[in-house]
């Protein structure tokens, strides 16, 4: 038998690693990348469901602060709050927009035709022109409908 002294004799000394990279480094590398890349994916799907959820409220919010509003200034508020919806989500670009582009652009946003050829039309003829204008409360509950589709 061996002794003490004798048994470091026997070992084989230390060699460095290969100069190449191993394919266990390699496959530690594609799998760490891998995960950071689905953390990243993941923050921004989160902060999009996030901010389009604050949209949405923001703008339901909005809708019902103005019930308080007389007819005429209550469908100048929802003019604007389409507006702010359409700028939030599409940018200053959109929102300048005017006239039947207008209304073929909500109703891309909404995905209707409640604008282009329905009661949403109020909102490009009743709002420069004097005349009878749409029930209130009948436009907040189609908006409140539209305003939920909000998913971009």
């Amino acid at each position: 038998m061996l002794q003490g002294h004798d048994l470091l004799g026997v070992l084989r000394p230390l060699h460095p690693p290969p100069t190449g990279v191993s394919a266990g480094s390699d496959l530690f590398f594609a799998i760490a990348l891998g995960l950071a890349a689905a953390l990243i994916v993941a923050e921004l799907w989160a902060f999009t469901k996030r901010r389009r959820r604050s949209i949405r409220r923001q703008a339901l919010n909005a809708l019902n602060s103005s019930r308080n509003e007389n007819p005429d200034r209550r469908l100048i508020c929802q003019a604007k709050l389409l507006r702010d919806i359409v700028r939030d989500l599409d940018g200053d670009t959109a929102a300048r927009l005017s006239g039947d582009a207008w209304l073929q652009h909500l109703d891309a946003t909404f995905r209707t035709h409640f604008f282009t050829s329905g009661g949403g039309r109020q909102f490009m003829e009743s709002l420069y022109r004097p005349g009878p204008r749409p029930d209130p409360d009948a436009m907040d509950g189609r908006l409140k409908i539209l305003i939920n589709r909000i998913r971009r």
